[in-house]
C-alpha cells in the first residue's frame, strides 16, 4: 500500500507545485493518474517514489515513512519509470534491465537475475534486442526497455509516469494487459495516462490533477468521473458505451 498524507511541493520561490494532495493506494489495483499538462502528475509521481520531498506531508509505503528509507530500501519496495530516458553511454539493453535488479546484486548480477532480466524482456517482446546499445532503439524501444528494467526488480509497487507516450496502439494495449496481470497478483501500479479512453478502460481507480491539486478521485464507473474529466480538460463527452467513449472539443 502507498499512502500520501496531506503532501505540498513548494518551488524555492514558494510557487505551489502540489496542493496538501492526499491518496490512499490498495494493493491489487491498478491506479491512473490523469490530467492536463502542468497539472503536477511527474511532481506527484517521483514525490511518491522519494525523488522529490514535500514541503509537508509525509508518504508511507507498506506502512514505512519514505523518508526514513535509503534508496536501496525504497528499490526493494517500488519501481519507478521516468517519462524521459537517456543514456549517454553505450549500455546494452541487458545491462539496463539488469538495473532494475541492483538492489538484489549489488553490481554482481547471479544466473537468477539474468534470467529475472530475460523474462522481463519477454513480457515486453524485446528479447531480441537483448545485445543493442540503447541509444541504437527507438523511442518506443527504449521506453519497453525501462519497463522491463522496473518490471525485473520483481517488487510490489510500479509507478510509471506516461508509459504509453512513445508506444503505437498495439504496444499500449499490450502494456495495459500486462499492468492488468500483475495487479490480479498482488501489486500495486500507478501510471500517469493522456489517453483517457484506455484510463477509464484498464484503471481500478483514478485521480484527476488541475494545477496541483486533486479535484476528482474514485472509480471510473462513478458517472461523476465523466463530469469532472469535462470540466478539467474543457472537453465534451458525447456519449459512453461500455469502455468506449466520444470525446469532443467543448
Amino acid at each position: 500500500m502507498i499512502e500520501i498524507k496531506n503532501i505540498s511541493i513548494e518551488t524555492p520561490r514558494r510557487i505551489k507545485i502540489l496542493h496538501e494532495t492526499s491518496m490512499q493506494l490498495a494493493n491489487g489495483q491498478l491506479h491512473v493518474v490523469i490530467g492536463p499538462n502542468g497539472s503536477g502528475k511527474t511532481t506527484l509521481l517521483k514525490t511518491m517514489v522519494g525523488l522529490l520531498q514535500p514541503t509537508q506531508g509525509r508518504i508511507f509505503c507498506d506502512t514505512l515513512p519514505i523518508k526514513s528509507l535509503t534508496p536501496k530500501a525504497i528499490a526493494s519496495h517500488m519501481s519507478y519509470v521516468g517519462s524521459e530516458h537517456s543514456n549517454p553511454f553505450s549500455y546494452t539493453v541487458e545491462d539496463i534491465i539488469l538495473w532494475g535488479r541492483w538492489h538484489h546484486h549489488q553490481g554482481h548480477p547471479t544466473y537468477k537475475d539474468r534470467v529475472a532480466a530475460k523474462n522481463a524482456a519477454q513480457s515486453l517482446g524485446i528479447e531480441h534486442l537483448f545485445a543493442r546499445t540503447f541509444n541504437t532503439l527507438s523511442l518506443g524501444e527504449q521506453k519497453k526497455t525501462h519497463l522491463a528494467k522496473s518490471l525485473s526488480s520483481d517488487v510490489q509497487h510500479y509507478v510509471w509516469d506516461e508509459p504509453l507516450a512513445p508506444l503505437d496502439i498495439r504496444a499500449s494495449l499490450e502494456l495495459m494487459v500486462l499492468a492488468r496481470s500483475l495487479v490480479r497478483t498482488g501489486r500495486l501500479i500507478v501510471v500517469s495516462l493522456h489517453d483517457i479512453p484506455l484510463a477509464l478502460r484498464y484503471a481500478d481507480s483514478l485521480s484527476i490533477l488541475e494545477n496541483g491539486k486533486i479535484t476528482w478521485q474514485g472509480i471510473p464507473s462513478d458517472p461523476s468521473c465523466l463530469l469532472a474529466i469535462q470540466k478539467v480538460f474543457g472537453v465534451t463527452i458525447n456519449e459512453r458505451q461500455g469502455s468506449q467513449i466520444n470525446i469532443t472539443q467543448t
